[in-house]
């Protein structure tokens, strides 16, 4: 198969705990799609004796050998305006490498690694789904005049960005 799925971010916790993103996935849609194991990159676990730093280091150079570009990435968004794990506030949007961490996470748990905005950028289609009126603010922002005070306004497809946006979140936009 062609597809290969990558998570944009992964909290830095055991490999079974249902915190992270990936058991998520497996349990609500990716074992019905018949993509084979090796074309689905699991960042580490907090399991595999690695720092948070380390584990980070070790899933780039995974990531560069792999060859991969993105075509498209599928992302959401926080009420704080967050993507992936860059959250406001942070300077972890400035590396230039294609993964990063942070440690110190406002939103539980706080070790999580994360795709970096050099690599977000770097695919072809970013499409964001949002969706609840906790977001309306953030999404205001992002289709503002200062969508770079937010990490979600320093995201952009190098061909396209496309929102999916629910009624409660577009309100203060779209007044839907």
């Amino acid at each position: 198969s062609r597809i290969h799925i990558w998570w944009g971010d992964e909290r830095y916790v055991e490999a079974d705990s249902l915190d992270r993103n990936a058991v998520q996935a497996r349990n609500a849609w990716l074992r019905t799609l018949g993509i084979t194991d090796e074309n689905i990159h699991e960042f580490p676990s907090s399991e595999s004796g690695l720092t948070v730093s380390e584990a980070a280091q070790k899933f780039n150079e995974e990531f560069l050998e792999s060859g991969i570009h993105f075509d498209l990435m599928l992302m959401g968004m926080g009420p704080d305006g967050h993507i992936a794990s860059l959250f406001p506030g942070k300077d972890n949007w400035k590396t230039t490498v294609a993964v990063t961490y942070e440690e110190n996470s406002p939103k539980p748990p706080s070790q999580r690694l994360s795709f970096s905005y050099a690599e977000i950028n770097n695919s072809n289609q970013i499409w964001f789904t949002v969706a609840g009126s906790d977001k309306a603010a953030a999404v205001a922002v992002a289709f503002g005049d200062d969508p770079e005070s937010l990490p979600v306004g320093r995201a952009r497809g190098k061909e396209k960005t496309v929102w999916y946006v629910d009624q409660t979140a577009g309100n203060l936009v779209w007044g839907c």
